[in-house]
Protein backbone atom coordinates (compact mmCIF):
# COMPACT_ATOMS: atom_id res chain seq x y z
CA UNK A 1 0.00 0.00 0.00
CA UNK A 2 3.09 2.20 -0.48
CA UNK A 3 2.29 3.94 -3.61
CA UNK A 4 -1.84 3.30 -2.44
CA UNK A 5 -4.49 6.40 -2.09
CA UNK A 6 -5.26 5.06 1.04
CA UNK A 7 -2.09 5.70 2.04
CA UNK A 8 -1.40 8.46 0.30
CA UNK A 9 -4.97 10.06 1.97
CA UNK A 10 -2.83 9.68 5.84
CA UNK A 11 0.68 11.07 4.10
CA UNK A 12 -0.18 14.24 2.14
CA UNK A 13 -1.43 16.31 5.16
CA UNK A 14 1.56 15.43 7.11
CA UNK A 15 4.07 16.63 3.89
CA UNK A 16 1.71 19.59 3.43
CA UNK A 17 2.35 20.51 6.93
CA UNK A 18 6.21 20.41 6.50
CA UNK A 19 5.73 21.78 2.81
CA UNK A 20 3.98 24.28 2.40
CA UNK A 21 5.66 27.88 2.45
CA UNK A 22 8.87 26.49 1.18
CA UNK A 23 10.32 27.13 -2.03
CA UNK A 24 11.99 24.54 -4.13
CA UNK A 25 15.46 25.21 -4.40
CA UNK A 26 16.99 22.45 -5.89
CA UNK A 27 15.45 19.55 -8.43
CA UNK A 28 18.11 17.16 -10.16
CA UNK A 29 18.73 13.82 -10.55
CA UNK A 30 21.43 11.31 -10.14
CA UNK A 31 20.27 7.93 -10.41
CA UNK A 32 17.87 6.27 -13.16
CA UNK A 33 14.53 6.58 -12.33
CA UNK A 34 14.99 8.70 -9.23
CA UNK A 35 14.34 11.84 -8.59
CA UNK A 36 15.55 14.36 -5.35
CA UNK A 37 13.24 17.73 -4.48
CA UNK A 38 15.08 19.82 -2.22
CA UNK A 39 12.35 22.35 -0.47
CA UNK A 40 13.86 25.11 1.91
CA UNK A 41 12.79 28.54 3.59
CA UNK A 42 15.44 30.65 6.10
CA UNK A 43 14.26 28.79 8.94
CA UNK A 44 13.80 24.98 7.67
CA UNK A 45 13.91 22.21 4.61
CA UNK A 46 12.55 19.29 3.47
CA UNK A 47 13.24 17.12 0.53
CA UNK A 48 11.43 14.34 -1.08
CA UNK A 49 13.03 11.68 -2.88
CA UNK A 50 10.70 10.38 -5.61
CA UNK A 51 12.21 6.31 -6.95
CA UNK A 52 10.07 5.54 -10.60
CA UNK A 53 12.04 2.26 -11.11
CA UNK A 54 9.77 -0.36 -12.34
CA UNK A 55 11.00 -3.06 -9.25
CA UNK A 56 10.16 -0.63 -7.01
CA UNK A 57 8.67 2.74 -6.81
CA UNK A 58 8.20 4.90 -3.83
CA UNK A 59 7.69 8.43 -2.15
CA UNK A 60 10.45 9.04 0.91
CA UNK A 61 11.66 12.00 2.86
CA UNK A 62 15.39 11.88 3.76
CA UNK A 63 16.37 14.10 6.31
CA UNK A 64 19.21 15.75 3.71
CA UNK A 65 20.48 14.64 0.30
CA UNK A 66 23.94 14.85 -1.13
CA UNK A 67 24.36 15.76 -4.22
CA UNK A 68 27.11 14.06 -6.32
CA UNK A 69 29.40 16.00 -8.37
CA UNK A 70 29.35 14.26 -11.36
CA UNK A 71 26.43 12.17 -13.53
CA UNK A 72 23.60 14.64 -11.77
CA UNK A 73 21.34 16.46 -13.76
CA UNK A 74 19.10 19.58 -12.97
CA UNK A 75 14.96 18.93 -13.99
CA UNK A 76 12.28 20.94 -13.57
CA UNK A 77 14.56 24.27 -13.59
CA UNK A 78 10.85 26.38 -13.91
CA UNK A 79 9.96 25.58 -10.33
CA UNK A 80 13.18 26.87 -8.69
CA UNK A 81 12.39 29.27 -6.21
CA UNK A 82 8.92 29.04 -6.62
CA UNK A 83 6.99 28.41 -3.53
CA UNK A 84 4.51 25.36 -3.01
CA UNK A 85 0.68 26.81 -2.24
CA UNK A 86 -0.93 23.76 -1.55
CA UNK A 87 -0.90 19.91 -2.19
CA UNK A 88 -3.96 18.61 -3.56
CA UNK A 89 -4.55 14.43 -3.70
CA UNK A 90 -6.97 13.51 -6.66
CA UNK A 91 -9.80 11.25 -5.77
CA UNK A 92 -9.28 7.67 -5.47
CA UNK A 93 -6.05 8.08 -7.15
CA UNK A 94 -2.54 7.17 -7.05
CA UNK A 95 -1.92 10.92 -7.97
CA UNK A 96 -1.63 14.39 -6.40
CA UNK A 97 -0.42 17.87 -7.44
CA UNK A 98 2.20 20.06 -5.49
CA UNK A 99 0.95 23.58 -6.65
CA UNK A 100 3.46 26.10 -6.73
CA UNK A 101 3.08 30.09 -6.93
CA UNK A 102 4.32 30.72 -10.41
CA UNK A 103 0.61 28.93 -11.28
CA UNK A 104 2.99 25.39 -12.21
CA UNK A 105 1.91 22.04 -11.36
CA UNK A 106 3.54 19.34 -10.61
CA UNK A 107 1.73 15.86 -11.16
CA UNK A 108 3.10 13.11 -9.05
CA UNK A 109 1.40 9.88 -11.35
CA UNK A 110 2.40 6.71 -8.74
CA UNK A 111 1.42 4.59 -11.20
CA UNK A 112 3.70 1.34 -10.17
CA UNK A 113 6.03 0.79 -13.37
CA UNK A 114 4.57 3.43 -15.57
CA UNK A 115 5.13 6.27 -12.72
CA UNK A 116 5.93 9.45 -13.59
CA UNK A 117 6.09 13.60 -12.70
CA UNK A 118 4.65 15.92 -15.18
CA UNK A 119 5.03 20.05 -14.93
CA UNK A 120 1.88 21.31 -16.51
CA UNK A 121 1.18 25.19 -16.88
CA UNK A 122 -1.62 26.25 -18.49
CA UNK A 123 -2.99 22.76 -18.90
CA UNK A 124 -0.47 21.96 -21.11
CA UNK A 125 2.05 18.93 -20.45
CA UNK A 126 5.46 21.35 -20.23
CA UNK A 127 8.27 18.59 -19.10
CA UNK A 128 8.10 15.35 -17.96
CA UNK A 129 10.75 13.39 -15.43
CA UNK A 130 10.51 10.04 -17.88
CA UNK A 131 10.18 10.19 -21.81
CA UNK A 132 9.84 6.56 -21.82
CA UNK A 133 6.20 7.06 -20.71
CA UNK A 134 4.42 8.34 -23.18
CA UNK A 135 1.35 11.05 -21.97
CA UNK A 136 -1.75 10.97 -24.41
CA UNK A 137 -2.80 14.18 -23.54
CA UNK A 138 -3.27 16.88 -20.86
CA UNK A 139 -7.35 15.48 -20.24
CA UNK A 140 -5.32 12.66 -19.19
CA UNK A 141 -3.74 14.22 -16.56
CA UNK A 142 -7.26 15.99 -15.87
CA UNK A 143 -9.74 13.23 -15.84
CA UNK A 144 -7.57 10.76 -13.26
CA UNK A 145 -10.48 11.82 -10.64
CA UNK A 146 -12.87 8.81 -9.76
CA UNK A 147 -15.52 8.23 -7.49
CA UNK A 148 -17.39 5.78 -5.90
CA UNK A 149 -20.89 4.92 -3.89
CA UNK A 150 -19.00 3.44 -0.60
CA UNK A 151 -22.51 2.46 0.50
CA UNK A 152 -23.95 -0.84 1.71
CA UNK A 153 -26.56 -0.80 -0.64
CA UNK A 154 -23.62 -0.89 -3.71
CA UNK A 155 -22.01 -3.39 -2.11
CA UNK A 156 -24.80 -6.35 -1.69
CA UNK A 157 -25.26 -4.99 -5.49
CA UNK A 158 -22.18 -6.03 -6.48
CA UNK A 159 -22.55 -9.37 -4.79
CA UNK A 160 -19.91 -8.50 -2.18
CA UNK A 161 -17.34 -7.74 -4.96
CA UNK A 162 -14.56 -5.91 -2.99
CA UNK A 163 -12.58 -5.27 -5.70
CA UNK A 164 -15.44 -3.84 -7.69
CA UNK A 165 -17.01 -1.80 -4.95
CA UNK A 166 -13.59 0.33 -3.92
CA UNK A 167 -11.02 -1.19 -6.95
CA UNK A 168 -8.66 1.64 -4.90
CA UNK A 169 -7.76 -0.49 -1.93
CA UNK A 170 -5.36 -2.87 -3.35
CA UNK A 171 -4.06 -6.24 -2.45
CA UNK A 172 -3.58 -6.55 0.83
CA UNK A 173 -7.32 -4.85 2.30
CA UNK A 174 -8.17 -8.01 -0.10
CA UNK A 175 -6.50 -10.57 1.34
CA UNK A 176 -7.08 -9.03 4.73
CA UNK A 177 -10.78 -9.77 4.36
CA UNK A 178 -10.07 -12.83 2.45
CA UNK A 179 -7.83 -14.44 5.63
CA UNK A 180 -10.88 -13.55 8.13
CA UNK A 181 -13.48 -15.10 6.26
CA UNK A 182 -15.94 -12.07 6.84
CA UNK A 183 -16.82 -9.96 4.09
CA UNK A 184 -20.07 -8.84 5.79
CA UNK A 185 -20.88 -5.26 5.88
CA UNK A 186 -19.82 -4.81 9.28
CA UNK A 187 -16.22 -6.41 8.70
CA UNK A 188 -15.66 -4.24 5.74
CA UNK A 189 -17.18 -0.88 7.71
CA UNK A 190 -14.14 -2.16 10.62
CA UNK A 191 -11.79 -2.66 8.24
CA UNK A 192 -12.03 0.71 6.03
CA UNK A 193 -11.78 2.18 10.31
CA UNK A 194 -9.07 0.80 10.55
CA UNK A 195 -7.33 2.34 7.42
CA UNK A 196 -8.97 5.65 8.12
CA UNK A 197 -7.08 5.48 12.09
CA UNK A 198 -3.75 6.15 10.31
CA UNK A 199 -1.29 3.68 11.41
CA UNK A 200 1.12 2.26 9.60
CA UNK A 201 2.67 -1.08 9.74
CA UNK A 202 5.45 -2.55 7.85
CA UNK A 203 5.44 -6.15 8.07
CA UNK A 204 6.33 -9.55 6.55
CA UNK A 205 3.93 -11.03 4.11
CA UNK A 206 4.07 -13.36 1.46
CA UNK A 207 7.84 -13.68 1.87
CA UNK A 208 7.76 -9.90 0.94
CA UNK A 209 8.54 -6.51 3.30
CA UNK A 210 5.10 -4.94 3.23
CA UNK A 211 3.75 -1.23 4.00
CA UNK A 212 0.19 -1.92 5.51
CA UNK A 213 -2.01 0.43 6.74
CA UNK A 214 -3.49 -2.97 8.43
CA UNK A 215 -2.50 -5.67 10.35
CA UNK A 216 -1.66 -8.43 8.41
CA UNK A 217 1.74 -10.90 8.58
CA UNK A 218 4.28 -10.82 10.32
CA UNK A 219 5.10 -7.69 12.31
CA UNK A 220 8.21 -5.78 12.11
CA UNK A 221 7.46 -1.93 13.02
CA UNK A 222 4.79 0.00 13.34
CA UNK A 223 4.64 3.99 12.91
CA UNK A 224 1.71 6.75 13.46
CA UNK A 225 3.57 9.24 11.36
CA UNK A 226 3.52 8.21 8.15
CA UNK A 227 6.45 10.15 6.74
CA UNK A 228 8.45 7.92 9.16
CA UNK A 229 7.12 4.56 8.34
CA UNK A 230 7.64 5.72 4.15
CA UNK A 231 11.51 6.58 5.41
CA UNK A 232 11.67 3.15 7.49
CA UNK A 233 9.73 0.96 4.37
CA UNK A 234 12.01 2.33 1.42
CA UNK A 235 15.00 1.78 3.69
CA UNK A 236 14.00 -2.25 4.54
CA UNK A 237 13.71 -2.51 0.57
CA UNK A 238 16.53 -1.15 0.06
CA UNK A 239 18.27 -3.59 2.07
CA UNK A 240 16.44 -6.32 0.52
CA UNK A 241 17.03 -5.02 -3.51
CA UNK A 242 21.08 -6.60 -2.96
CA UNK A 243 21.63 -9.38 -5.51
CA UNK A 244 19.26 -11.98 -3.47
CA UNK A 245 16.70 -8.97 -3.46
CA UNK A 246 16.92 -8.32 -7.02
CA UNK A 247 16.84 -11.57 -8.41
CA UNK A 248 13.76 -12.77 -6.33
CA UNK A 249 11.53 -9.22 -7.84
CA UNK A 250 12.56 -10.73 -11.37
CA UNK A 251 11.53 -14.39 -10.41
CA UNK A 252 8.19 -13.13 -9.21
CA UNK A 253 7.78 -11.15 -12.28
CA UNK A 254 8.31 -13.72 -14.55
CA UNK A 255 6.13 -15.97 -12.81
CA UNK A 256 3.48 -13.36 -12.91
CA UNK A 257 3.88 -13.12 -16.67
CA UNK A 258 3.24 -17.41 -16.72
CA UNK A 259 0.30 -16.47 -14.83
CA UNK A 260 -0.96 -14.70 -17.19
CA UNK A 261 -0.12 -16.07 -20.36
CA UNK A 262 -1.53 -19.48 -18.92
CA UNK A 263 -4.39 -17.22 -17.94
CA UNK A 264 -5.32 -15.99 -21.45
CA UNK A 265 -4.26 -19.30 -23.27
CA UNK A 266 -6.79 -21.34 -20.99
CA UNK A 267 -9.58 -18.28 -21.83
CA UNK A 268 -8.81 -18.39 -25.26
CA UNK A 269 -8.79 -22.21 -25.88
CA UNK A 270 -12.23 -22.66 -24.27
CA UNK A 271 -13.34 -19.86 -26.40
CA UNK A 272 -12.16 -21.12 -29.77
CA UNK A 273 -13.46 -25.11 -28.81
CA UNK A 274 -17.02 -23.30 -27.96
CA UNK A 275 -16.97 -21.66 -31.39
CA UNK A 276 -15.74 -24.75 -33.35
CA UNK A 277 -18.07 -27.24 -31.03
CA UNK A 278 -21.31 -25.49 -30.87
CA UNK A 279 -24.10 -25.40 -33.23
CA UNK A 280 -22.64 -23.51 -36.08
CA UNK A 281 -24.19 -20.42 -37.15
CA UNK A 282 -24.54 -21.99 -41.18
CA UNK A 283 -26.26 -25.03 -39.12
CA UNK A 284 -28.68 -22.35 -37.34
CA UNK A 285 -29.28 -20.63 -40.67
CA UNK A 286 -30.54 -24.05 -42.36
CA UNK A 287 -32.55 -24.81 -39.64
CA UNK A 288 -33.95 -21.78 -39.85
CA UNK A 289 -34.74 -21.80 -43.56
CA UNK A 290 -36.52 -25.35 -43.39
CA UNK A 291 -39.12 -23.84 -40.66
CA UNK A 292 -39.77 -20.59 -42.48
CA UNK A 293 -43.31 -21.43 -41.81
CA UNK A 294 -43.25 -22.62 -38.28
CA UNK A 295 -41.92 -19.23 -37.14
CA UNK A 296 -43.58 -16.27 -36.09
CA UNK A 297 -43.34 -12.95 -36.80
CA UNK A 298 -41.70 -10.48 -34.52
CA UNK A 299 -40.34 -13.32 -32.09
CA UNK A 300 -37.05 -12.87 -30.18
CA UNK A 301 -36.53 -16.16 -29.87
CA UNK A 302 -37.92 -19.79 -31.29
CA UNK A 303 -37.52 -23.59 -30.58
CA UNK A 304 -36.88 -26.02 -33.68
CA UNK A 305 -35.58 -29.22 -34.18
CA UNK A 306 -31.93 -29.06 -34.99
CA UNK A 307 -31.63 -31.89 -37.38
CA UNK A 308 -27.73 -31.94 -37.37
CA UNK A 309 -27.58 -33.05 -33.99
CA UNK A 310 -31.38 -34.84 -33.05
CA UNK A 311 -32.09 -32.70 -30.53
CA UNK A 312 -34.72 -29.14 -29.93
CA UNK A 313 -32.74 -25.93 -29.77
CA UNK A 314 -33.53 -22.16 -28.70
CA UNK A 315 -32.51 -20.26 -31.30
CA UNK A 316 -32.37 -15.93 -30.88
CA UNK A 317 -33.78 -14.01 -33.32
CA UNK A 318 -34.53 -10.37 -33.46
CA UNK A 319 -37.92 -8.85 -33.70
CA UNK A 320 -37.50 -6.54 -36.33
CA UNK A 321 -36.21 -9.00 -38.70
CA UNK A 322 -37.90 -11.45 -40.93
CA UNK A 323 -36.69 -14.68 -40.28
CA UNK A 324 -35.28 -15.11 -43.59
CA UNK A 325 -33.29 -11.95 -42.73
CA UNK A 326 -32.49 -13.54 -39.63
CA UNK A 327 -31.12 -16.97 -41.68
CA UNK A 328 -29.34 -14.10 -43.42
CA UNK A 329 -27.46 -12.90 -40.42
CA UNK A 330 -26.62 -16.61 -39.49
CA UNK A 331 -24.96 -17.43 -42.96
CA UNK A 332 -23.16 -13.65 -42.51
CA UNK A 333 -21.65 -15.11 -39.11
CA UNK A 334 -20.57 -18.77 -40.33
CA UNK A 335 -18.70 -16.74 -43.55
CA UNK A 336 -16.83 -14.95 -41.24
CA UNK A 337 -16.66 -17.32 -37.98
CA UNK A 338 -13.04 -18.48 -40.21
CA UNK A 339 -11.83 -15.05 -39.36
CA UNK A 340 -12.83 -15.20 -35.54
CA UNK A 341 -10.91 -18.79 -35.61
CA UNK A 342 -7.91 -17.91 -37.71
CA UNK A 343 -7.42 -14.36 -34.98
CA UNK A 344 -7.81 -16.84 -31.50
CA UNK A 345 -5.60 -19.25 -33.04
CA UNK A 346 -3.07 -16.91 -33.82
CA UNK A 347 -2.82 -15.42 -30.56
CA UNK A 348 -3.12 -18.62 -28.65
CA UNK A 349 0.16 -19.96 -30.55
CA UNK A 350 2.04 -16.74 -30.12
CA UNK A 351 0.90 -16.40 -26.26
CA UNK A 352 2.79 -20.08 -26.10
CA UNK A 353 5.43 -18.96 -27.56
CA UNK A 354 6.21 -15.63 -25.43
CA UNK A 355 4.82 -18.54 -22.10
CA UNK A 356 8.20 -20.39 -23.61
CA UNK A 357 10.08 -17.70 -23.69
CA UNK A 358 9.08 -16.80 -19.53
CA UNK A 359 9.90 -20.25 -18.98
CA UNK A 360 13.37 -20.58 -20.54
CA UNK A 361 13.95 -16.83 -18.60
CA UNK A 362 12.76 -18.13 -15.37
CA UNK A 363 14.90 -21.47 -15.36
CA UNK A 364 17.92 -19.69 -16.72
CA UNK A 365 17.71 -16.80 -13.77
CA UNK A 366 17.39 -20.22 -11.21
CA UNK A 367 21.13 -20.92 -12.21
CA UNK A 368 22.31 -17.09 -11.35
CA UNK A 369 24.31 -17.12 -8.13
CA UNK A 370 25.77 -13.39 -8.52
CA UNK A 371 25.37 -9.67 -8.97
CA UNK A 372 27.44 -9.72 -12.29
CA UNK A 373 25.91 -12.84 -13.91
CA UNK A 374 22.82 -11.28 -13.15
CA UNK A 375 23.58 -7.70 -14.91
CA UNK A 376 24.10 -9.53 -17.67
CA UNK A 377 21.63 -11.83 -17.92
CA UNK A 378 19.29 -8.74 -17.54
CA UNK A 379 21.27 -7.12 -20.44
CA UNK A 380 20.33 -10.40 -22.62
CA UNK A 381 17.17 -10.77 -21.90
CA UNK A 382 16.23 -7.60 -22.52
CA UNK A 383 13.77 -7.53 -19.71
CA UNK A 384 14.53 -4.15 -18.30
CA UNK A 385 13.15 -3.10 -21.41
CA UNK A 386 9.73 -5.05 -21.20
CA UNK A 387 8.98 -4.85 -17.61
CA UNK A 388 7.76 -0.89 -18.28
CA UNK A 389 5.56 -2.16 -20.93
CA UNK A 390 5.01 -5.69 -21.37
CA UNK A 391 5.47 -6.95 -25.40
CA UNK A 392 1.78 -7.73 -25.83
CA UNK A 393 1.74 -10.74 -28.70
CA UNK A 394 -0.74 -8.41 -30.80
CA UNK A 395 -1.05 -4.61 -30.62
CA UNK A 396 -5.10 -4.41 -30.49
CA UNK A 397 -7.92 -7.04 -28.67
CA UNK A 398 -10.08 -8.97 -31.98
CA UNK A 399 -13.72 -8.52 -31.40
CA UNK A 400 -16.45 -10.11 -33.60
CA UNK A 401 -19.39 -7.69 -33.88
CA UNK A 402 -21.75 -9.34 -36.39
CA UNK A 403 -19.30 -10.40 -38.86
CA UNK A 404 -17.21 -7.42 -38.72
CA UNK A 405 -13.82 -7.44 -37.19
CA UNK A 406 -13.26 -5.15 -34.75
CA UNK A 407 -9.64 -4.15 -33.05
CA UNK A 408 -9.17 -2.29 -29.99
CA UNK A 409 -5.96 -0.49 -29.12
CA UNK A 410 -4.27 -2.02 -25.84
CA UNK A 411 -2.38 1.01 -25.04
CA UNK A 412 -0.93 4.70 -26.17
CA UNK A 413 2.11 2.77 -28.44
CA UNK A 414 0.01 0.14 -29.65
CA UNK A 415 -2.83 2.80 -30.65
CA UNK A 416 -0.54 4.31 -32.86
CA UNK A 417 0.79 1.11 -34.51
CA UNK A 418 -2.96 -0.01 -34.96
CA UNK A 419 -3.69 3.15 -36.63
CA UNK A 420 -0.69 3.86 -38.65
CA UNK A 421 0.10 0.32 -39.61
CA UNK A 422 -3.10 -1.74 -39.47
CA UNK A 423 -5.95 0.46 -40.46
CA UNK A 424 -6.51 1.18 -43.88
CA UNK A 425 -7.93 3.99 -45.30
CA UNK A 426 -12.15 2.98 -45.50
CA UNK A 427 -12.02 1.33 -42.37
CA UNK A 428 -13.88 2.89 -39.69
CA UNK A 429 -11.73 4.35 -36.57
CA UNK A 430 -13.42 5.74 -33.08
CA UNK A 431 -12.11 6.79 -30.05
CA UNK A 432 -13.63 8.66 -27.05
CA UNK A 433 -13.85 12.73 -27.44
CA UNK A 434 -11.80 14.61 -25.08
CA UNK A 435 -10.54 11.89 -23.29
CA UNK A 436 -7.61 9.30 -23.65
CA UNK A 437 -8.65 6.01 -24.57
CA UNK A 438 -8.26 3.00 -27.25
CA UNK A 439 -8.37 3.78 -30.72
CA UNK A 440 -10.98 1.22 -32.32
CA UNK A 441 -10.94 0.15 -35.90
CA UNK A 442 -14.53 -1.50 -38.06
CA UNK A 443 -12.39 -3.56 -40.21
CA UNK A 444 -13.78 -2.58 -44.04
CA UNK A 445 -15.64 -5.69 -46.09
CA UNK A 446 -15.51 -5.36 -49.59
CA UNK A 447 -18.71 -4.62 -50.88
CA UNK A 448 -20.75 -3.71 -47.63
CA UNK A 449 -21.55 -0.63 -45.41
CA UNK A 450 -21.19 -0.67 -41.70
CA UNK A 451 -24.09 -1.48 -40.47
CA UNK A 452 -25.43 0.68 -37.68
CA UNK A 453 -25.80 -1.95 -34.63
CA UNK A 454 -22.06 -2.48 -35.50
CA UNK A 455 -20.94 1.01 -35.27
CA UNK A 456 -22.81 1.60 -31.93
CA UNK A 457 -21.23 -1.69 -30.47
CA UNK A 458 -17.79 -0.35 -31.95
CA UNK A 459 -18.48 3.26 -30.37
CA UNK A 460 -19.70 1.44 -27.22
CA UNK A 461 -16.12 -0.80 -27.00
CA UNK A 462 -14.21 3.03 -27.70
CA UNK A 463 -15.76 4.00 -24.60
CA UNK A 464 -15.87 1.08 -21.86
CA UNK A 465 -11.85 1.30 -23.29
CA UNK A 466 -11.22 5.02 -21.80
CA UNK A 467 -11.73 7.69 -19.19
CA UNK A 468 -15.16 7.40 -19.77
CA UNK A 469 -16.35 3.52 -19.19
CA UNK A 470 -17.98 4.34 -15.57
CA UNK A 471 -20.08 7.19 -17.74
CA UNK A 472 -24.04 6.20 -18.50
CA UNK A 473 -23.39 7.61 -21.42
CA UNK A 474 -20.25 8.67 -23.80
CA UNK A 475 -19.49 10.80 -26.64
CA UNK A 476 -17.61 8.96 -29.21
CA UNK A 477 -15.67 9.85 -32.72
CA UNK A 478 -16.62 8.16 -35.75
CA UNK A 479 -14.36 8.65 -39.10
CA UNK A 480 -13.08 6.92 -41.80
CA UNK A 481 -9.35 5.88 -40.96
CA UNK A 482 -8.13 8.22 -43.86
CA UNK A 483 -9.17 11.39 -41.86
CA UNK A 484 -6.93 10.15 -38.95
CA UNK A 485 -3.30 11.74 -38.94
CA UNK A 486 -0.16 11.99 -37.05
CA UNK A 487 1.38 14.78 -36.58
CA UNK A 488 5.40 14.48 -36.16
CA UNK A 489 6.85 14.97 -32.80
CA UNK A 490 3.59 14.14 -31.18
CA UNK A 491 3.51 11.55 -27.99
CA UNK A 492 2.33 7.99 -28.59
CA UNK A 493 -1.26 7.27 -29.22
CA UNK A 494 -2.09 11.64 -30.23
CA UNK A 495 -3.22 11.57 -33.36
CA UNK A 496 -5.57 14.85 -35.53
CA UNK A 497 -8.39 13.83 -36.44
CA UNK A 498 -9.27 16.10 -39.95
CA UNK A 499 -13.00 15.55 -40.27
CA UNK A 500 -15.13 13.58 -37.67
CA UNK A 501 -18.66 12.76 -36.96
CA UNK A 502 -20.15 11.87 -33.21
CA UNK A 503 -21.80 9.08 -31.86
CA UNK A 504 -23.69 9.39 -28.08
CA UNK A 505 -23.59 5.61 -26.76
CA UNK A 506 -23.82 3.66 -23.41
CA UNK A 507 -20.01 1.71 -22.75
CA UNK A 508 -20.30 -1.56 -23.97
CA UNK A 509 -18.35 -4.29 -21.67
CA UNK A 510 -16.68 -7.19 -24.32
CA UNK A 511 -18.78 -10.26 -22.63
CA UNK A 512 -21.75 -8.02 -24.06
CA UNK A 513 -21.28 -7.60 -27.41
Amino acid sequence: MHINYHFFKILLPKVSEKLIGLSLSTCFSQNKDELILGFSSSESSFYIRVNCAPQFTHLSFPEDYARSRKNSVDLFEELIDQTVEKISLIPFERAFYIHFSGGDNLLFKMHGNRSNLLLIRDRQILKRFRHDIAEETIIEADQLARNYELTEARYEALDRNLKKWLPTLGKIPYAYIKENGDDSWAAISDMLKQIELGIVYIRRYQEEIVLSLLPIGEEIAQYEDPIAAANAFFSHKMRGLGFEGEKHQWKKYLETQLKKAASYIDKNTVKLSEIQEGVQPGQIADIIMANLHQIPAGVSEVELFDFYHDREITIKLKKELSPQKSAEQYYRKEKNKKIEINTLEQSILQKLTQAENWKEQLDALEQISDAKALKSWLKESGLQRTQTEEADILPYRAFVVEGFQVWVGKNAKSNDILTLKHAKKEDLWLHAKDVSGSHVVIKQQAGKNFPKPVIEKAAGLAAYYSKLKHESLATVIVTPAKFVRKVKGTPAGAVRVEKEDTLLVHPVKPKDL
